[in-house]
This record gives C-alpha cells, structure tokens and sequence, in this order.
C-alpha cells in the first residue's frame, strides 16, 4: 500500500492545478490483501464480487466495452475505487456526525417521482412505480439518498477554500511565472530519405493491418419527428384545485419546530470557553470569535435548524434551552460549538396565503406533465402498433424532417433545420437504432419532443486495394520516416551525452525567455516538457503538432523577482489548495479505515483475455 501518494505531489498540483489527474492512479493505495469471495472488504464492510460484477456489467454494457479490455485499460479499477470512496465517505460522515433532514430527503423523493404522477396516480403509486424501474425498495431509495447527499456536504464543507498566505501565493506564482532559455534542434520527419521503397506486397500487408483506415464509412437515411408540446392544450387550475390540494397535502405544509441560533465552531476548547463566557457577558459572538481567537472565519453566522438537523450532542442542549441562552462550549468531531439560542420557532402548518402559489405552480406543472405524458405515450403506442410519423401529423403538432446519409463524425446537418446540439443528439440516436423501429421519445428542449426513424443502413465497406494504393504508399511512407526519425533522435542523444558528437553539428536554434505560455518559434506539444525538463541536460521531445522531432536543452532558468498578486490568481490557487485538501482527507480515510483489494479475484474475473494473450 502506498503511503504519503498526495503530499509527494502536493506541490505539483498547486502549480499545475491538476487535481483531476490524480484520481486514476488512487487504486495503488489500497492493494494489500485479499479474501476468496469479496473483490475488496472497507473498515470490515465487504464488496461482495456478485454485486460489483452486476454493477460493472450494467457500466460496461452502457459503453459498449468488454470486460478484459475495460480491466486492461484500468476502468475496473477505477469502478472499485470510486465504490470504496462512496463506503469511506459514508462511513465518516456517521462518525462525524453529518446528517441530512427527513424532510429534504422527502423533498427530493418527490421531485424524483414528479414524472409518474397523474391525475389518476397518487404519489404513493407514483413512488411505487418510480421503485419499481430503479429495482429498489423504498428503503434502499432513502438510505441512497441519504448517502449520496451526506456525502455532497461533507465534500462542500472539507472542500472550501482556505486562506492563502500572499508569501505561499508569490511563491506559486512565480514559479508558474519562470522561463527559460533553450537551445533545439528541429528534424521533420519528411527530412528522413526512405532506403527502399516498399513492395506491392508491403503495401497490402500495410493494407491488411490497417484496413480500418480506408473504408467507406457506414452511412444511415434517417427521419426525425418533432413534437412541439407548446401547443398541447395546457390544463386550467382553479381556486377550488388549489385549496383541495392544500386540505389533501396539510401534512407535506407541516413545518417543523426549528431554532435561530448563532454559532461558532472552534478546535480550542479553553479558546471556546472564552468565547462563550464573553457572548455571556453581552459580546457580540463575532467580535468574541475576532478578539479571542484572532480568526474571524471560526464565527459560522446565523442560520437555522431543526431538530434532526443537527448532532444530538448539539440539538439536546439547544432545544432545551430558551431565546437569549448561550449554549458550549458542545464538543463534536469537528470541534467545539459555541451556540447562542435567537428564537425558537414552534412547529406550525404554513397558512393557505403563503402556499398558494407554489401549489397553483405544482398544480399546472404536473397537469401540463402529465397532459405531454398522455400525448406521447399515445404516439409512441400508435407507432409501436405500426402507424407512421407522416399519418400522425393530422392529429398531434409534429413536424417530420428526413436526413439521408449520415455519417457517425458527421458534424452539422447541411439542411439547416437543427441546430448543432439537438443535430448531435440525433446522430447518436440514430446510431443506436438496430432496425427501423422508432425511437422513445426524448427531449430537444422543454418544448421539443423527437423521435427516430432509420429508413436505410449502408454499412461500411473496404476500399479496394488498387483504389488507395497511392494513400497506402503515402501513409507506409510517413510511418517508416517517423520510426527512423525516432531511433535516429534517440541515438544523437544517447551520443550528444556520452560526448561523442557536438550539439552544433545539428545548428541549434536559441529561444529566450520560453513560458508555458508557450513561443512562436517551438510546438505547442512540447512546451511543457521543455518547461519540465532540467537545466543542461539534452531531451528529445515528438512533436505530432509539427510531424517531427526536437532535440534540445535548457540552457537557463529565470523566476520573476516581482509579482504582483491579482484577484484571479488568488482564488485560483485558494481552489487548487481546497481540492488538494479535500484530496488529502480522501487518502487519509484508508489510513482511518482499512481497505483491502483482492486483485488476484479481480485477474480471475476480468483479467483472462490478458492472461490468455500473455
């Protein structure tokens, strides 16, 4: 198991930002140990290898990659280690103390069950039927709820920006300011003279291997309808609808008693002592916070909260308290509260008034759903039974357009009528389709509706050899000049070290003051490795922007001695340090709590196409 993986790169990421680089290689961390039946066990809690096959299964299926191939490509891996970071989070998030209300847990029920309501489905049906396509029980709906959102606010709170010393900013800043003085040499691969040319059977050798590369594309004629559910009749809603509903949902009206409270969080407890005595003695909590501890970010504000929004260890004391009462110094995991009571709010139902027009809005959102629900569920009936598109114009608002061969790299549609992003969906769709049944359909916009029709499939076919001979021949060409530009450039280096030639035979060119900004006079592509590379030792670097080599050193290094710090660059390195933070908590969680990987059942199970090749 690999220790201390993000403080070796700590650095690194501060400079470069690159926080979503590191993500892929986290599997290292946690290979140590195995049992015979779990691909991985997380502080005890096992992974049992049926449920993550059938969770990779349904990954891969949706991508369309085969098991072997996705395990040599690392995306097995990457599956585990996201679905131990889930159970590592989870798992912290209970010690912590972070829970996520009832209340907003049901909030987000019903939002998710919106889609299955009618005027004939009540929002018990709705949610049974809502269960029944994700395969779960209501249960499972909420404690995957519950997960995923604790987990969201355990991120936000650890990942928040911290405050940046302007001496640790400068220092990053004039790193990333550096340049440096280089000297290369450029060698196009155009410049390398072939010895023989190739044969005719070469080239169809060539031909064979790499037929893929000259094919006439597999093209689709397809037609698309398009629904305008703009002018389905939208729904009336009464007065008489509204106060039904409000009567029928009082309980959903319920508010909970709650508390205004302010507070302040702090990992001192004699600090937050004192800070609790002065709010006491008529300070000002945030005052108290700034003179006592000299950071004011420790004071949290006002907010408000129910009772099963907070730890017990807080809401036992607090709503046991009365309005003026300063409560703490409470110890938690995350520190020391300090709580001052503002008000205690009873718990009461919201009056009639005040929920009208949220209900009116709820009323004609649902009434206009599920009057767009009945219309396409009746085309896509009606299709199913065998009509078509053309004969349904009579009756529903859709507009058919047809688009004749298209290609999977096709990139705008040359009628004109769609606009790139809805062109785009409908190119995937259309490759999608096996036959010429149409599709669902699926939404353009919150007015657009579209179904697929494939009318005709070209598939696709090898050019004849005789016919891209000439490619063939230019392609095997620039290949053959690439590799032995490669292993020439290899070996003027290997020469340029050991003293055996001069650099100058090769004329070098000198660029000044190179960034990674980058220069007119040097590849793009190589850029960073210039800029990365040490003073005075000789590289190579392959530029595909330029079809050609580049052999060179860095003959001098200037950091700026000034820099000034602006806005932009300050909340861009708070960013980088606050994910780095996130990151290094992450790896501090398998240290909190064991992880076990069994890569010998994972080689067994996804591995054999390797195996066997090997």
């Amino acid at each position: 198991m690999r220790k201390g993986f993000l403080s070796a790169i700590f650095l690194g990421l501060l400079v470069l930002g690159a926080v979503g680089l590191i993500f892929s290689d986290w599997h290292g961390m946690f290979q140590n140990g195995y049992s015979k039946t779990d691909v991985a066990t997380v502080d005890g809690t096992p992974i049992k290898i049926a449920e993550f096959n059938s969770r990779v299964t349904n990954i891969l299926r949706q991508q369309q990659i085969p098991a072997a191939a996705a395990y040599q490509m690392g995306l097995i891996n990457n599956i585990l280690t996201s679905e131990i970071f889930d159970i590592l989070v989870k798992k912290d998030a209970a010690t912590l103390g972070v829970r996520v209300e009832d209340r907003i847990i049901a909030e987000q029920i019903k939002n998710l069950i919106t889609p299955y309501k009618t005027d004939k489905v009540s929002d018990k049906d709705a949610l049974k039927k809502f269960l029944e396509t994700q395969g779960m029980s209501e249960k499972q709906l909420v404690a995957a709820l519950r997960d995923d959102m604790t987990s969201k606010i355990l991120k936000s709170t650890i990942s928040s920006a911290s405050y940046v010393p302007d001496a640790l900013i400068s220092s990053i800043q004039s790193y990333r300011g550096m340049t440096k003085n280089i000297e290369v040499a450029f060698i196009p691969n155009s410049s390398i003279a072939v010895k023989a040319a190739p044969s005719d059977k070469d080239l169809e050798a060539y031909y064979a291997e790499r037929t893929v590369d000259f094919m006439n594309p597999e093209s689709r004629d397809v037609t698309v309808a398009i629904l305008d559910t703009s002018k389905i009749a939208k729904p009336t809603i009464s007065d008489a609808d509204i106060k039904a509903s409000y009567d029928e949902n009082k309980d959903k009206f319920a508010v909970a008693a709650s508390v205004d409270v302010e507070q302040s969080l702090i990992d001192d407890e004699a600090k937050a002592k004192a800070v609790a005595d002065a709010v006491k003695g008529g300070k000002s909590m945030s005052d108290a916070v700034k003179q006592i501890t000299g950071d004011a970010k420790l004071y949290q504000g006002k907010n408000n909260f129910s009772k099963d929004g907070l730890p017990s260890e807080i809401a036992t004391p607090v709503f046991a308290a009365k309005a003026g009462d300063v409560i703490g110094p409470v110890k938690s995991a995350l520190g020391f509260h300090v709580i001052k009571l503002v008000a205690f709010k009873e718990a009461s139902t919201a009056s009639f008034d005040s929920v009208k027009d949220k209900i009116r809005k709820e009323l004609e959102d649902e009434k206009s759903g599920n009057a767009v629900y009945d219309v396409t569920s009746a085309i896509e009936d009606r299709l199913a039974n065998g009509e078509t598109y053309e004969s349904l114009t009579k009756e529903y608002p859709l507009t058919v357009t047809t688009l004749k061969s298209l290609h999977r790299d096709t990139k705008a549609d040359k009628t004109g009528t769609f606009e790139d992003k809805d062109f785009q969906k409908i190119l995937t769709k259309a490759y999608s389709l096996k036959d010429s049944t149409p599709s669902e359909m699926s939404d353009f916009s919150a007015n657009k509706l579209y179904s697929i029709r494939t009318d005709k499939i070209s598939p696709a076919v090898a050019k004849p050899f005789a016919e891209v001979k000439s490619e063939i021949l230019k392609d095997w060409t620039a290949d053959k000049q690439e590799q032995d530009n490669l292993l020439s450039a290899q070996k003027r280096v290997d020469d340029l070290v050991a003293g055996k030639i001069n650099f100058d035979t090769l004329k070098p060119t000198t660029i000044n003051n190179l960034s990674r900004t980058g220069n007119a006079s040097l590849a793009k592509d190589v850029t960073e490795r210039f800029m990365s590379a040490e003073k005075g030792k000789f590289m190579l670097a392959v530029s595909r922007e330029k079809g050609g080599i580049y052999i060179g050193r860095v003959t001098a290094v200037t950091l700026p001695k000034d820099v000034k710090i602006d806005d932009a660059s300050r909340k861009s390195i708070e960013g980088n340090i606050a994910d780095a933070g996130y990151m290094a908590y992450m790896e501090s969680l398998q240290t909190k709590y064991p992880v076990t990987i069994n890569d010998a059942l994972l080689a067994r199970t996804y591995g054999k196409a390797q195996s066997d090749s090997e």
